[in-house]
């Protein structure tokens, strides 16, 4: 009967299983609690999609702001309604570590004239602020603050926009949108640093150092996010348009969407690093410049000549400075035009310095655009298309991949590589470029004709050296076939011609205006560069190659007359017959017909029709009835092949009509083709159930091909049909009532839990019921069927004892509505019983014996405190001694009272003669006494909240008395206060306490110390069981 017990806790106790600042008077604080509901549009990004998605989000938890010129001064939080437009004289920012929600509404415009702070300090601490509605926020920083971000000395915190208009300038030395002067570096990994842009008309205006949007002075930009919207960022000088702020790069941008306009201060990019700056940080750290989409226009600083000596990239590194780091590009509809400054790449580093050889391109550049993208890339004159500014060497790489693309170089520079040599032979040098995809066309630049000899892609003017191209299927990681069409130096219309495969390199490390693009086996004109060859004896193939892209395969030969000029071979039918409908009324056959070459092999079809009531059993092969074909056999084709589907009678199922006792079985269909699925159903009679179905060969004597056991209540079955004729038989059982596990619950009672498996005639039986008795009752009690709890494991019925009954028997008894006792078996139905008796010791022993050992511990201190509470109610009379022991005692040594010492009860006020006991001989109880007369008394847990309690009186004294205290809640403290006289603070561990501190040495008392040590371990082991269960 103890086999097949489980785990779970039950859901209604913890169970033991086996299964301000004052304002000048004429400004007055305009701040409120709100009291109506208002609705706000929150934004965020659908990655799987790649979508903008919103939610309006309703909330009564806010402060309105209502006009009047005010705002308020201290650091805020929490979330802030500007219900009217306002202007804010002086400086105000977001606490650090804290959330703004800041809600502008349409029509409204709120001013910052000194800017609004969001920063992230030296300390390492930040502010989070998230900015709603489809009004209007105009902040100005002053010198060293950003318009909306980081103050002096500080980077900016988390800043997230949905959907507001923004006109943000910052400061002298920092970002209109992003970090003030100096300070630490935004937190690279975003967590601490981010600025996120999901939609809003955006015009951010660096001061002179900062970036539009990013870094202020000598400070990365923190990681950007754009999603959407209109962005239009630029800086006075030295920043880029979104990125860094002076001499820095970034730490991250990543560009989804939107209509993004993006300037570079004199000596800035457009989009990436500061002047002085190039370090952009890689991609797959979530670092680097990233464009997934968009219309995005991106200049460098320094495009007009006042500049000249002091340009940015388009996208990439500011003036002076190697660029490193990764720029990455793709989108199918990406529209960008990038253009550097004077001496600047369109894509890459800024310009060099003259002497020092800075303006390197020492990163990756990754293009891999759709085809309805648009791409624009000017260097600026003396600067690359893609690559390396002035004096600069492209000494990293650049793969493109896919789009449309237009690359124009700056004067002397290359399309993509180096850019002009310098006067003391600085840079100039072409890198590593791979291309595998798109449509490029680069056109080369140059203002004298001595010194064009500038590449489309590699070197630039004056330098020697070419760089590596790959371009070939078989180098440039795509696998692509790629062409070159040319057009010779100051040739202005058409293209020259178009390279062959081995010269494709050469005409790009050349002064040549090129267009590459995926081949189409066709030179710019139209002819046809493929060439055809048909190797000896192979009837079938030939290998065909391009000499414009090295295109090579060996491929079958097309029908008729091939373009390699291979005439087709003689071909023939091939036909196949098949029939519908059923062998009484065919349809009209199903015939297909297709051509095979002659010698070729065919092979049989699988058969897609066949009639109703038969099954397919071959084809006969141009009427070979006696040799049938079966699907996937191979047939060499010599000459017109028919193929005339056969089909046979469906197999025959029978079924057993002898069955005893009045059960039967059915079975549909009665007939069936192999694997077909067949249905049997049984029909038990009176108080039988099926036990098992039985399928045999070829009738009743025939071999049992399979046997299938019947769970309980389960009455029917689906079978596959075998290649055979079957008979099927069933064997059925009376139907028993059987135990399916058992359990404790462990509240201020016992439960013992004992769940059921019953018979269809019981749960059919409006009558049937169960009684159960335990210690606690002189007669049994009568519960129902129809009243039990169905759970997951079966019926449930319980029964709760005190801990003392721990080997007490609890009686359970079945009967049908005429009051016939039915015998419940064991759970492995070898055992039944009239009467099933069960107590908490028989589940502790199985538990000692099999367990998990998860529960030892706790099985161990629940044995030891069952038998100390019934000894100790012995003594006090409260038991009698005839209850069950669960274990002879034996003295608990390792607890004393400085283990409860945390327990011990507190008093305050004036309450007289204030005791504790405990209540053990019912569901356990708290009781606290005290003297005089009863005042008005509440109880609260820990959490403050409410809890249920008595009062009443006992040997003169008043008591309230804690119901109902489970095993893992007898450390929780309650607070008790009785009027206006004071409060105690007790547990149930505080009796356990107070018993051992005050008779832990009277030997009279050991029964009393005995059971408050085994108190303590039982809860001590419970509380760190279903901590343990609850992960």
């Amino acid at each position: 009967m103890k086999n097949k017990l489980f785990k779970r806790i039950t859901a209604s106790a913890a169970a033991l299983t086996m299964f301000g600042t004052a304002l000048l008077s004429e400004f007055p604080v305009l701040t409120a609690r709100a009291n109506s509901s208002i609705t706000y549009i929150k934004y965020s990004w659908n990655v799987e999609e790649k979508k903008l998605e919103t939610t309006q989000i309703a909330t009564a938890d806010y402060n309105n702001v209502t006009g009047g010129g005010s705002f308020p001064t201290e650091p805020l939080s929490g979330t802030y309604y500007i219900q009217n437009s306002l202007n804010v004289y002086s400086f105000r920012e977001v606490k650090k570590g804290e959330t703004l929600n800041l809600i502008v509404p349409e029509g409204v415009t709120l001013n910052f004239t000194k800017g609004f702070g969001c920063g992230y300090d030296t300390d390492g601490k930040y502010a989070t602020l998230n900015i709603f509605g489809g009004g209007k926020i105009i902040a100005t920083g002053e010198k060293n603050c950003a318009g909306i971000g980081g103050k002096d000395n500080e980077a900016n915190g988390i800043i997230t926009i949905h959907g507001t208009t923004i006109e943000a300038t910052g400061g002298k030395h920092a970002a209109g949108i992003g970090g003030g002067e100096g300070g630490q570096d935004p937190d690279e990994k975003g967590e601490k640093s981010k600025i996120t842009i999901y939609a809003g008309d955006i015009t951010a205006t660096g001061g002179i150092d900062g970036a539009g949007i990013g870094g202020g002075d000598e400070q990365p930009g923190a990681r950007t996010y754009i999603y959407s919207g209109k962005v239009n960022a630029s800086s006075l000088k030295h920043g880029a348009g979104i990125g860094g702020g002076d001499e820095e790069g970034t730490f991250g941008i990543h560009i989804y969407d939107g209509k993004i306009t993006a300037t570079g201060g004199e000596g800035g990019a457009g989009i990436g690093a500061g002047e002085e700056g190039g370090n952009l940080r890689q991609k797959d750290n979530g670092g680097g410049i990233n464009i997934y989409g968009g219309e995005i226009t991106a200049k460098g600083g320094g495009i007009s000549e006042k500049d000249n000596v002091h340009a940015g990239a388009g996208i990439g590194g500011g003036w002076d400075e190697d660029m490193s780091g990764t720029i990455f590009i793709s989108g199918d509809t990406t529209k960008l035009t990038a253009q550097g400054g004077i001496g600047a790449a369109g894509i890459g580093a800024g310009r060099g310095e003259w002497p020092f050889p800075n303006g390197d391109m020492k990163g990756e550049i990754t293009i891999e655009c759709g085809d309805n993208s648009d791409l624009k890339i000017i260097g600026g004159s003396g600067g690359a298309g893609i690559g390396a500014g002035f004096q600069g060497n492209m000494q990293g790489k650049a793969y493109i991949f896919g789009g449309i693309i237009k690359i124009t170089s700056g004067y002397e520079a290359a399309g993509i590589g180096g850019g002009r040599e310098g006067t003391f032979d600085e840079g100039g040098e072409g890198g590593t470029v791979y291309i595998g995809g798109g449509d490029i066309t680069i056109d080369l630049l140059s203002n004298a004709p001595q010194l064009a000899d500038s590449h489309a892609i590699g070197r630039g003017a004056l330098d020697e050296k070419t760089g590596t191209l790959y371009i070939s299927k078989d180098n440039n990681k795509t696998g692509r076939c790629m062409r070159v069409d040319y057009r010779l130096f100051r040739e202005k219309e058409g293209w020259s011609g178009t390279a062959k495969a081995g010269s494709r390199t050469d005409k790009c490390h050349a002064e040549n205006d090129v267009h590459i693009t995926v081949c189409n086996h066709k030179d710019v004109n139209g002819k046809s560069g493929l060439t055809y060859t048909i190797p000896k004896n192979d009837n079938y193939h030939h290998k065909v190659s391009c000499k414009y892209c090295g295109y090579s395969a060996t491929v079958e030969h097309e029908s008729g007359t091939c373009p390699c000029g291979h005439q087709e071979d003689t071909k023939y039918d091939v036909k196949v017959n098949t029939k519908s409908g059923s062998s009484q009324t065919y349809y009209e056959p199903w015939t297909e017909t297709c051509s095979v070459v002659n010698g070729k092999t065919y092979f049989c079809p699988e058969c897609e029709h066949k009639p109703s009531d038969m099954r397919f059993i071959g084809w006969a092969v141009n009427g070979d009835t006696a040799n049938l074909k079966q699907s996937g056999d191979p047939i060499t084709v010599n000459e017109d092949k028919t193929l005339e589907a056969q089909y046979a009678d469906l197999y025959n199922i029978t079924v057993d009509n002898t069955i005893p006792d009045d059960n039967w079985i059915s079975v549909s269909p009665a007939k069936a083709d192999e694997g077909d699925q067949i249905t049997v159903t049984a029909h038990p009679y009176g108080r039988y159930r099926l036990k098992s179905i039985i399928i045999k060969n070829n009738g009743a004597d025939g071999e049992v091909i399979t046997t299938a056991n019947a769970e309980p209540g389960q009455n029917k079955f689906t079978i596959t049909m075998p290649a055979a004729d079957i008979y099927i038989t069933a064997e059925f059982e009376i139907d028993k009532s059987f135990i399916t596990g058992a359990s404790l619950s462990l509240g201020g009672e016992i439960g013992i839990n004992i769940y059921l498996s019953l018979p269809d005639f019981i749960l059919n039986d409006s009558g049937a019921y169960m009684t159960v008795q335990g210690p606690n009752d002189d007669e049994p009690v009568k519960k129902l069927v129809s009243g039990l709890e169905i759970t997951e494991n079966g019926y449930l019925i319980n029964y709760k004892t005190n801990a003392a009954q721990m080997g007490e028997n609890v009686s359970f008894r079945l009967y049908t509505g005429e009051n016939e006792n039915i015998p419940i078996w064991s759970s492995d139905q070898k055992s039944s019983y009239s009467v099933f008796k069960y107590a908490v010791k028989d589940y502790l022993d199985y538990v000692s014996e099999h367990g998990p050992r998860d529960l030892f511990d706790l099985v161990d201190t629940m044995r030891s405190y069952g038998t100390w509470a019934r000894e100790y109610l012995i003594s006090t009379g409260k038991v009698p001694d005839t209850t069950a022991a669960v274990d002879d005692p034996v003295d608990v040594l390792d607890v004393s009272t400085s283990d409860l010492s945390s327990y011990k009860l507190v008093k305050t006020g004036d309450i007289e003669g204030v005791s504790v006991s405990l209540i053990l001989e019912s569901k356990t109880a708290l009781r606290i006494y005290y003297s005089g007369d009863a005042v008005d008394v509440t109880v609260k847990d820990f959490k403050n909240g409410s809890v249920q309690f008595n009062t009443g009186t006992k040997g003169g004294k008043n008591y309230v008395e804690i119901l109902d205290i489970g095993a893992p809640e007898l450390d929780e403290q309650f607070t008790v206060t009785f009027g206006t006289l004071g409060t105690v603070k007790v547990s149930a561990l505080s009796f356990a306490e107070l018993a051992l501190s005050t008779y832990e040495n009277d030997e009279s008392k050991s029964e009393l110390c005995n059971m408050a040590r085994s108190l303590y371990l039982y809860f001590d082991a419970a509380s760190h069981y279903f901590e343990y269960l609850e992960g």
